[in-house]
């Protein structure tokens, strides 16, 4: 009995459990994978802010994992808190998605253009500047398009996926799609429609963000501090 008390005192065993503990706790918080949404759609914007979230993540000893879905499912899946948050939206889904909060710091930005066949062709100087018989295509979930179109009397179709854009495009059953170049130039780059020109100038320039569901109150400011720094550090550009 005495050998054994005299191997705690010299050891401090309580003191070394409780340092045991706090390792695996430790452990345990660096294995802890967060799941967030993600378009199904590998564009600059989704790869960028990917990228961005891991960085920060790691730094923080989560992982990350994403689940693509169309924008719409994308959007209700993280809404409803089915996964942390979503990847790569714009401020224009803020309206009608009250459960998701913004990093206030964007992660990608990128301008937008019309377009168009060669035959269509006009200067794109605002959205009133589209002919009154245009067909105006977009995508299901893009909140944005969707905004703009309750706001003018476009004639518009609803459309699934920027390749169905592109081909009813070229089929003159619509006449113009609003997208970024990087989308347009990787979906074509398969389709190599050669009959769409870019509308010019720019309709407008649109800046990224990741988005976090409110329960994650203390996720969301972690991130939005380490986001930050990433930005004062040149990070993220």
């Amino acid at each position: 009995m005495g050998n054994t008390m005299l191997v705690l005192k010299k050891y401090n065993i309580p003191f070394m459990c409780l340092s045991l503990l706090a390792m695996l706790c430790v452990h345990a918080k660096a294995q802890t994978t967060l799941v967030f949404s993600e378009l199904d759609i590998n564009n600059h914007n989704s790869l960028k802010c990917k990228a961005v979230l891991r960085m920060a993540l790691e730094s923080l000893d989560y992982t990350l994992e994403t689940i693509k879905h169309p924008g719409a499912r994308a959007l209700l899946m993280s809404n409803r808190g089915a996964t942390s948050g979503i990847i790569a939206r714009t401020t224009s889904i803020e309206k009608d998605y009250h459960n998701l909060k913004r990093i206030p710091i964007w992660c990608s930005k990128e301008f937008y253009y019309g377009y168009t066949k060669k035959k269509d062709k006009f200067s794109f100087l605002g959205w009133s500047a589209i002919p009154s018989d245009h067909v105006l295509g977009y995508r299901r979930g893009d909140i944005f398009m969707e905004n703009i179109i309750k706001q003018y009397s476009f004639k518009t179709v609803r459309l699934n996926n920027l390749q169905q854009e592109l081909k009813m495009l070229e089929a003159g059953r619509i006449n113009i799609i609003v997208e970024s170049p990087t989308l347009f130039n990787e979906e074509n780059s398969i389709l190599k429609i050669k009959d769409i020109v870019q509308l010019e100038p720019a309709i407008r320039q649109f800046y990224f963000y990741i988005y976090v569901h409110k329960k994650h109150e203390n996720l969301f400011r972690l991130l939005t501090s380490t986001m930050i720094e990433m930005k004062i550090n040149g990070e993220i550009k």
